[in-house]
């Protein structure tokens, strides 16, 4: 479920262009437009690779450099990753560019600059989605489409995989980094410099 593609998802198209919809030839009346039948395409199956390489990213932090705010990664990760079907917060990570980017922000910088690629698939599946769903209600895929498709999405997986491999980051999730936060937070030292701050 997890790494569904949204259109899978709510069984239907999500890039179509406005007012997109088909008169079927008998009887031509206003209720009975209707859409052609939801189909998979490849493009369902490379957005679950996103999905996938998202999880691992939203999920973890280096543990050498880790996010300046794990509270505000995770609420992402849990936006995305919502553990139930249909939630508009998932919809909204990958269609709607500047909330996933505020999302990409909350990432560590020396792990999120080696993920750029990762972010640019998602405006490469976006951008291929729109080119389909606008030959509505064909929704082919042309051998050139299918070509650059596989080059785009080859080549920013390939970036993402060269960037990670020369790194030296070592990926913890997250939760194990807040734990260790909570316990040192309520120290006894650090409850009693608390107390010295608030004093002051």
């Amino acid at each position: 479920m997890h790494f569904m593609a949204l259109e899978v998802e709510y069984q239907q198209y999500l890039f179509l262009p406005e007012g997109s919809q088909v008169l079927p030839l008998d009887p031509p009346s206003p209720s009975s437009i209707c859409e052609p039948p939801f189909r998979m395409n490849l493009l369902h199956d490379l957005e679950s690779l996103w999905w996938g390489a998202i999880w691992i990213l939203f999920y973890h932090t280096d543990a050498d450099s880790p996010a300046e705010n794990l509270d505000a990664q995770l609420r992402y990760f849990n936006q995305a990753f919502p553990r139930a079907i249909a939630q508009g917060s998932r919809q909204n990570f990958f269609t709607k560019f500047p909330q996933f980017l505020a999302a990409y922000g909350t990432l560590s910088a020396t792990y999120r600059s080696k993920c750029a690629a990762v972010l640019r698939l998602g405006v490469v599946l976006r951008k291929f989605y729109e080119k389909v769903e606008k030959s509505f209600p064909l929704l082919l895929i042309d051998d050139n489409l299918l070509q650059d498709v596989h080059k785009e999405v080859l080549d920013a997986y390939s970036d993402a995989l060269t960037q990670l491999n020369d790194s030296n980051i070592r990926l913890q999730p997250l939760h194990e980094l807040q734990e260790t936060k909570r316990n040192l937070d309520d120290s006894p030292t650090h409850r009693a410099a608390k107390k010295v701050r608030r004093a002051k």
